[in-house]
């Protein structure tokens, strides 16, 4: 049985075309993201936050936008680190050398930003 030119060639093509997937290119914001809590109640002397894999601390970044009440676990520095990937957490919070806040967290990051998969927005002392 002879094989047609035609069909030849598209099976070729058919069989090329599945060798060269290209993904679409990744269009990231340009906003930095952070994820926090609000503590009700005494403000927090002290905060950071533990990284759990190899308990690395983590300290707020200088001049990090944070409001009354609202302390950073994660930022977005942190997006490449977690590409891809989610790793667990714990923010610690202390008032006057007394450890009062351990948190725990699990925090993912796509391409382009953080984003918190599990752990409290909110507590009161």
């Amino acid at each position: 049985m002879k094989i047609s030119p035609f069909y030849t060639i598209l099976f070729s093509f058919l069989i090329s075309c599945d060798k060269v997937v290209v993904d679409p290119p990744v269009s990231c914001t340009e906003e930095f993201r952070y994820i926090s809590i609000e503590v009700d109640g005494d403000s927090l002397t002290q905060f950071y936050t533990i990284r759990k894999l190899n308990s690395d601390t983590i300290r707020p970044t200088p001049n990090a936008p944070i409001f009354d009440n609202f302390y950073e676990v994660l930022n977005d520095s942190y997006s490449a680190v977690l590409k891809n990937k989610s790793e667990q957490f714990q923010f610690i919070g202390v008032i006057n050398d007394s450890t009062l806040v351990k948190l725990d967290y699990e925090i993912a990051a796509d391409e382009c930003h953080i984003f918190k998969i599990s752990g409290p927005s909110y507590i009161s002392l």
